[in-house]
């Protein structure tokens, strides 16, 4: 405001006076901010000085700092308002932010040889893929090859980021080689598959005895088991792998009931 000012003197002799008016102002606080945004990341800071400042982000989270980088649980568009306050009063400054955040677009393809399969990801956008193979997990990696059960095979991939996940999933069709080839998928279990050095066959607890146990390889040619490849106990096989070459072969076993059992597996 606008304020006078007197002043006056005394001695023995009188005295003297002066008078004069002053105009004082506090200006109020300049608010500057500075701020950025990186997905659902805000960042922002104060550049100047004040007594005190109070944020309201949008979301129901309230700082009274100067400095800051805050996460978003969802995309959307907020209200960012700050205001700061000094001797001389406040200012304030409101403004809306979207804030988006992909999520990735999960894609593959694949190409199916007999029983192998073999799968590449073209997904964008992703940190981390997740293959699965009839409902279990087999790999992380952008490629994957796997062996595939005689029937109705699903294969799926689940791509993530920071901002979520996307999947896709495709049937597999799997015919069983050649037409005189009666390949079950349910009365033996095999593994693990793929094998690197011992495959385990499973005939369960009320099958008959396997009397003959067979390996063919893609073009069919026979591959009979020599002493010490394989080992009996009780209703499981136990298949030492370690001779065959990597690649896709089919287990044959004659089972002392007469049925004859086929199953594909893959040596890595």
């Amino acid at each position: 405001g606008i304020y006078t000012i007197c002043v006056q003197v005394f001695d023995q002799c009188g005295s003297d006076a002066l008078c004069w008016d002053i105009e004082l102002t506090c200006p109020v606080p300049l608010l500057q901010v500075v701020w950025d945004q990186d997905l659902l990341t805000l960042s922002a800071e104060l550049t100047n000085s004040y007594d005190s400042v109070s944020w309201d982000l949008g979301d129901g989270t309230l700082l009274t700092v100067d400095s800051f980088d805050h996460t978003y649980e969802e995309s959307g568009i907020y209200t960012i308002c700050v205001q700061v306050f000094d001797q001389c009063g406040s200012d304030a400054l409101c403004w809306d932010l979207e804030l988006t955040c992909p999520l990735p677009e999960v894609d593959f393809s694949y190409e199916v040889d007999g029983f192998e399969l073999q799968a590449a990801s073209s997904s964008a956008g992703s940190d981390s893929l997740v293959w699965t193979l009839n409902g279990l997990v087999f790999s992380e990696d952008s490629s994957v090859t796997s062996i595939l059960e005689p029937g109705l095979n699903e294969l799926c991939l689940l791509a993530l980021n920071t901002c979520g996940a996307d999947s896709l999933c495709a049937t597999l069709d799997i015919t069983p080689l050649g037409s005189g080839m009666n390949v079950d998928r349910s009365p033996v279990s095999i593994y693990p598959n793929p094998v690197h050095d011992e495959l385990v066959i499973d005939f369960g607890t009320d099958r008959a005895i396997p009397l003959r146990v067979m390996v063919s390889d893609l073009s069919g040619r026979m591959l009979p088991m020599t002493f010490g490849m394989m080992s009996l106990n009780e209703q499981k096989a136990v298949l030492n792998t370690t001779q065959l070459d990597p690649g896709l072969y089919l287990l044959e076993v004659q089972l002392s009931s007469g049925e004859l059992i086929r199953a594909p597996f893959l040596k890595e």
